[in-house]
């Protein structure tokens, strides 16, 4: 991926990276849960594969989970059978890059910087055979690739210049919808990295629809911020 030259240094690179890059090396845990009706009215339901993840209670994240360490309650009741956990690492990588390329992005210091830190951490996920990543950039109207594997990655260049309005809810559910959710039905990671200053002023759909399409798809999102006031948050989970 052909990225802005930068000023700053690596060690800042790293720290700004490291969580995302620790994050999303492991997630999500996978459950294949079975529906067990509760009356004779109910109809049976096919397996779903949830994402999820763990924490002890303190903001640490667990890694080791069983089937019979879950429940799946509705109402209070038992409402689901789970069939299986699956670990992160047991499963393929569907990533998707959202890039902001609109008007607003050409006066961020941090826009460069983060590009190339992008550009490095999708070269670091990408080390299994089935693992694929898509690039969608998107102004006023959003453009995405086909998801490509690792070799294909590597030979891919991408051409940025700022400029027009941003529909970041068009292209989530452009990543979400036309993407991730028609790809493939086994389970696997599937996870969204949105490089953005987050003010959306001309997509077609509402946020509320972008969520809902990050939910049907079983993605989970993380935002980073171009906005130099948000510098302290720079990635973070926005929906899982």
């Amino acid at each position: 991926m052909s990225v802005l030259h930068n000023n700053v240094t690596m060690k800042t690179k790293r720290m700004r990276w490291l969580v995302c890059a620790l994050v999303i090396g492991s997630l999500p845990a996978a459950i294949s849960a079975q529906v067990t009706p509760t009356s004779s009215t109910e109809l049976p339901v096919s397996g779903v594969t949830l994402p999820f993840f763990v924490d002890d209670g303190h903001d640490n994240l667990v890694t080791t989970v069983t089937a019979s360490d879950l429940t799946i309650v509705d109402g209070k009741k038992p409402a689901q059978q789970v069939a299986a956990v699956q670990a992160a690492k047991e499963l393929p990588l569907r990533l998707g890059v959202l890039i902001d390329t609109s008007k607003s992005q050409a006066g961020s210091k941090l826009y460069g910087p983060m590009l190339a830190a992008v550009s490095d951490l999708v070269h670091q996920l990408l080390v299994g055979d089935d693992d694929k990543v898509f690039v969608v950039s998107f102004a006023s109207v959003p453009n995405g690739t086909r998801f490509m594997n690792r070799d294909e990655m590597h030979k891919f260049k991408l051409s940025l210049t700022p400029g027009g309005g941003t529909a970041l809810y068009d292209a989530v559910v452009l990543a979400c919808a036309e993407r991730m959710k028609t790809e493939a039905p086994n389970p696997s990671r599937r996870v969204l990295i949105v490089l953005s200053d987050g003010d959306d002023n001309v997509s077609h759909v509402p946020r509320a629809r972008a969520i809902a399409a990050a939910q049907n798809s079983g993605t989970v999102i993380f935002a980073v911020s171009t906005d130099e006031m948000k510098v302290g948050s720079s990635c973070r989970e926005i929906q899982c």
